[in-house]
């Protein structure tokens, strides 16, 4: 949540307008979550020898796959895969925007749909449209006029490798 707050105060200078779209404001949110995955990488072992990019694995092997690598694919994502870009569309039909920060197949996240939401189609009715508790929660934080602290300034998680915050203040503008 913080990452996609980050990113939409950083994309525009009025993130409540983002009010009047939830449907863009829930692409904006999985735009952040192809761009910061929660896990960056994920860890398999084969079930059987297999051939993976001209190499030879067995089940004694760990295959690493770099998530974080692959949601910035510019083949899928375009030719500015590093950037935030809600209107982004993507070149393979089976990827959704959030690329594959939930997984894919039998290890897809089961929370997918409650934390992202169900991904808006052309015919989304948006007053019946799922749009996931990572949405629904920055749209209430905008409702209620969140906006980056005017003094105290974002700082990194220096504690960890991952891209991660260690604040980030906020404060509600006064009615």
């Amino acid at each position: 949540m913080v990452h996609a707050v980050n990113e939409i105060f950083s994309w525009t200078d009025n993130p409540t307008d983002l009010l009047k779209d939830p449907l863009l404001l829930q692409k904006c949110v999985h735009e952040s979550m192809r761009l910061h995955p929660a896990s960056p990488v994920a860890w398999r072992t084969p079930t059987e020898p297999l051939t993976v990019a001209s190499q030879d694995v067995t089940p004694d092997d760990l295959l690493i796959l770099d998530l974080h690598a692959a949601n910035r694919d510019p083949d899928i994502f375009g030719d500015d895969p590093e950037k935030f870009d809600p209107y982004r569309s993507v070149t393979y039909v089976k990827t959704e925007l959030y690329g594959l920060t939930f997984g894919a197949g039998v290890h897809m996240c089961t929370g997918r749909d409650l934390d992202g939401g169900v991904a808006s189609r052309p015919n989304t009715d948006k007053n019946t449209h799922q749009y996931g508790i990572v949405c629904m929660l920055i749209k209430t934080l905008l409702e209620h006029k969140m906006m980056p602290h005017k003094s105290k300034k974002p700082q990194p998680d220096l504690s960890t490798v991952r891209n991660s915050w260690g604040t980030y203040p906020v404060q509600f503008e006064q009615a």
